[in-house]
């Protein structure tokens, strides 16, 4: 009977977890959607002076563009693929466009 009832609190302890996970990993979903965004706007608009998104959550974010291998500016040309990163808590979620 003791091992029953350790076998359900563990159980029960993990479900917890992955529900608290489940709307860490909807918000960091959403950065990345917002990170990939923001690098598809720099890339099109080519406007440095635009800024940034900010987010009331917590949830952080970092685009990132390459031309081949190399990280450069999103509003420099030649550029191969665009990565948007988000991140809430110990969750990551990750978007990329390639051209």
């Amino acid at each position: 009977m003791l091992t029953s009832i350790v076998i359900g609190g563990i159980l029960i302890s993990n479900q917890i977890r992955q529900a608290g996970n489940i709307a860490s990993s909807a918000k960091a979903l959403y950065a990345a959607d917002a990170a990939l965004e923001w690098g598809m706007y720099q890339f099109y608009k080519q406007d440095a002076s635009a800024g940034a998104p900010s987010f009331t959550n917590n949830s952080t974010y970092t685009t990132l563009c390459y031309s081949g291998s190399s990280v450069v500016s999103c509003t420099g040309g030649n550029i191969t693929d665009i990565v948007g990163k988000g991140n809430f808590g110990k969750v990551s979620r990750a978007f990329q466009i390639s051209f």
